[in-house]
């Protein structure tokens, strides 16, 4: 027997900070840049379509399950050949709480202007703008009004009044970045911020109920390349995200090593990942990058008590499809 007061506040602390997520953010966030921050999509200078996937548990029966696909396309000038903007798109699915009990699905849109301050500094500039619907599959819902001494009434109605065709927002992101490259033109130190809610977007589930506001939400990311060889990077990085009052920090490195003997890791690479959140929890993954394709696995495993740590496992895929390296 479930109240519908209180299917609401469970959806309140899902969709707040408590879990940090308009849709819950991929742990591979340098395989998933469109949902992490509106500049973060100009990591890489390939035009690329990637599908996403996945599937985190909080307890038995209560997780999320994101299926995304997105793609980015750098673009350039054609008389200088210099990179000048980054545009993407991206297609979310999520399913949240109970099995299919709440369903997000949206489309964002974005750009990331690239600034050149210099032959090796480069500042970005973003901004997202997406559209989402949100709703309650309500034939899994029931309240009190359909119980009389904890036992179901058969034909009896649920007391409510909601909104059965959902409801929908627009929303808006923007972000900041720099890039340092080498001398190859190579990144080997990156900052991105953002920020995602902005317009404070407001559903509304109950049809005499007052909208529910989509709190701000920050994203912090950065990486350095400690060693970077033709054959070898080892790249340390760490991301911060934040909502209302609660923070979720994980930092870690990214192991990478040329797939081919002899060969260099601008061609292909497989890559190794280890990322600790303070909420106890090891976020790991396998890569595999090549000229045409990319591949990403992750698993991501409590690491202290069921109390203390926010997830029981999540699993994530990442399969992506390269088309052209940008000049």
């Amino acid at each position: 027997m479930t109240s519908i007061r209180t299917l609401i506040i469970l959806f309140a602390l899902l969709l707040s900070g408590e879990l940090i997520a308009q849709v819950p953010a991929f742990s591979q966030y340098w395989l998933s840049q469109q949902q992490t921050t509106a500049t973060a999509m100009a990591h890489t200078t390939y035009t690329q379509v990637t599908a996403h996937y996945r599937k985190q548990l909080l307890a038995p029966a209560l997780g999320y399950k994101t299926f995304g696909l997105s793609g980015s396309m750098p673009l350039y000038y054609k008389s200088s050949h210099k990179l000048f903007g980054t545009a993407g798109i991206s297609l979310l699915h999520d399913e949240s709480g109970a099995p299919g009990l709440l369903r997000t699905q949206g489309v964002v849109g974005g750009y990331t202007s690239h600034i050149h301050i210099s032959s090796r500094h480069q500042l970005l500039g973003g901004v997202q703008l997406g559209y989402w619907h949100r709703s309650i599959n309500w034939s899994k819902v029931s309240t009190d009004s359909q119980y009389q001494d904890g036992a179901p009434v058969a034909g009896a109605d649920t007391g409510e009044q909601w909104s059965g065709q959902g409801s929908s927002v627009l929303q808006v992101n923007l972000g900041l970045g720099w890039h340092y490259t080498n001398e190859q033109g190579e990144q080997v130190a990156r900052i991105s911020l953002g920020a995602a809610n902005v317009n404070r977007p407001k559903y509304k589930s109950l049809d005499n109920s007052k909208p529910e506001g989509t709190p701000l939400h920050l994203t912090v990311t950065g990486a350095v390349l400690a060693l970077n060889t033709p054959a070898i990077a080892i790249e340390p990085g760490f991301i911060l995200q934040q909502e209302q009052k609660h923070t979720q920090v994980a930092v870690g490195a990214l192991f990478s090593k040329a797939l081919a003997a002899g060969g260099s890791i601008a061609e292909s690479l497989v890559g190794l990942s280890a990322y600790y959140s303070h909420q106890q929890a090891f976020r790991l993954s396998l890569q595999l990058l090549q000229p045409k394709f990319l591949v990403g696995i992750g698993y991501d495993i409590p690491a202290g008590t069921a109390a203390d740590s926010r997830i029981t496992s999540a699993l994530e895929v990442h399969i992506g499809w390269r088309m052209q390296k940008g000049q």
